[in-house]
């Protein structure tokens, strides 16, 4: 019993330890343009309800319910209870304080997507099935697709490959396209923010491509993508540059482009200045859509 205690009592300062280190990761997410990556997702999974309690302590209603910051609380709870078995403390799995949080957060909000995705969120949170269950999308920017009757045309570009062969998005045709521009002011993980589909969607006919529109060529490519800890891209990569992405829309870069079967732009999406891109729930359910679609696009 003595050599238990003992042990139990080694344990608090790695559990205080613990606290203060999520409360670090907490703020530096909440200050950050990137996602969780899986590092944080891990970090996160064992926080549940403490995630709430932390951001409560460290930031006000007016704060966060700002529209950038909100869809930050969004995805941090959202991964916080992603693993609610896997939470130490009991109590931190029951979503009390993050329901509380986000009701009061819901009174500062006049965006109808923010509500909504608040909403779907607490629904989610209080489920008794786990976190995996098919909710729909959280992101309150979730990408709906263009009419198809009011899509346009997407620009022919003459491209090069890595390879320095040559590249039409034309090629695809008859295929629904994922393009993600990239550049080398943008956060390495944008680089990964397609990486998966192609192997996820491959017996769909789905085609991913990702651009470099950075005039430094292909050398900073390579050394963009050992940043971003992708050593064989599992989707073609073309060079390009600033007008390049241009021609397919305004906006900054990253950004991501749907293009129909048809070859039209179905959906579009630009940066919000920070060189961090849309996270992958953004646009999972516009792909569905256009899978969907027929190869004629009536």
């Amino acid at each position: 019993m003595r050599i238990l205690f003992a042990f139990l009592l080694s344990l608090m300062p790695a559990l205080a330890q613990t606290a203060s280190g999520l409360a670090s990761d907490l703020a530096y997410l909440m200050k950050s343009p990137e996602r969780v990556t899986r590092y944080y997702d891990k970090v996160l999974w064992f926080s549940g309800d403490q995630a709430a309690v932390e951001i409560r302590k460290l930031y006000d209603d007016d704060f966060l319910a700002q529209p950038r910051n909100l869809r930050n609380v969004l995805w941090i709870l959202e991964t916080a209870f992603a693993q609610r078995d896997w939470i130490m403390n009991a109590d931190d799995r029951d979503p009390r304080a993050a329901t509380s949080l986000l009701r009061s957060l819901q009174k500062n909000v006049t965006d109808e997507r923010y509500k909504t995705s608040i909403d779907k969120l607490i629904e989610k949170l209080n489920a008794t099935a786990t976190i995996e269950s098919d909710f729909g999308c959280i992101d309150p920017l979730t990408l709906p697709p263009i009419p198809i009757n009011s899509r346009k045309q997407v620009p022919d570009l003459a491209l090069r490959n890595s390879n320095d062969k040559p590249f039409r998005l034309s090629d695809y045709k008859g295929r629904p396209i994922v393009l993600n521009v990239w550049d080398n002011n943008s956060q390495p993980q944008v680089a990964g923010l397609t990486y998966g589909l192609q192997k996820k969607y491959q017996e769909t006919g789905l085609a991913v491509v990702g651009m470099w529109a950075d005039a430094s060529g292909a050398s900073a490519l390579d050394a963009y993508l050992r940043k971003a800890g992708i050593a064989n891209p599992d989707y073609p990569i073309v060079l390009g540059r600033e007008d390049s992405a241009r021609a397919l829309g305004p906006g900054p870069i990253p950004l991501i482009v749907l293009i129909d079967r048809t070859g039209k732009i179905a959906a579009f999406q630009s940066s919000d200045g920070t060189g961090a891109g849309p996270y992958y729930c953004t646009y999972q359910s516009a792909i569905k859509t256009l899978l969907a679609e027929p190869v004629n696009g009536q």
